[in-house]
């Protein structure tokens, strides 16, 4: 696993309910922000791009914040799928199992129903944006197991 991933739940299915997938892109974050996640248990999505006309990338201002908002329409197309997912699960609820880096247990636990998606502030992990602050869109898992996953090969 990438050191800068951190399984994501990207889409529901209605016979499966939320189903674990790899990052696309995985959250580039630090180490001290991913172990906060770890620590508090959440999962989170982070795309901090901006919409930027049709480019389904967008764009990074700099020197402008992460995107904070919860709405789709300030996302380019790539980042919506994930914020559709991450908002679904905040108000239908469900069991996510999520893998971080570092760690060698995966964090099996529950999202209740109408939950609250909260933003968590941390840093970023690449050089490039090294020490900017990473806004990231999260919620926190209840009745938290901790289990060891086979491994795909």
């Amino acid at each position: 696993m990438h050191k800068n991933s951190i399984r994501q739940v990207l889409r529901t299915d209605k016979d499966y309910g939320h189903i674990l997938h790899p990052a696309h892109a995985a959250p580039n974050i630090d180490d001290a922000t991913r172990e906060r996640l770890w620590r508090e248990h959440r999962i989170a999505i982070h795309f901090p791009q901006y919409k930027h006309g049709k480019d389904p990338r967008g764009i990074i201002p700099k020197g402008k914040p992460d995107n904070s908002s919860l709405s789709l329409e300030h996302y380019p197309s790539r980042a919506r799928r994930a914020l559709r997912a991450l908002i679904e699960l905040a108000k239908t609820g469900g069991y996510v199992c999520a893998e971080y880096y570092g760690q060698h247990k995966s964090m099996l636990g529950f999202i209740d129903p109408d939950s609250e998606i909260q933003l968590l502030r941390g840093r970023w992990g690449s050089k490039k944006h090294e020490g900017r602050q990473a806004i990231l869109k999260t919620l926190r898992l209840r009745k938290v197991n901790f289990v060891i996953l086979p491994t795909s090969q």
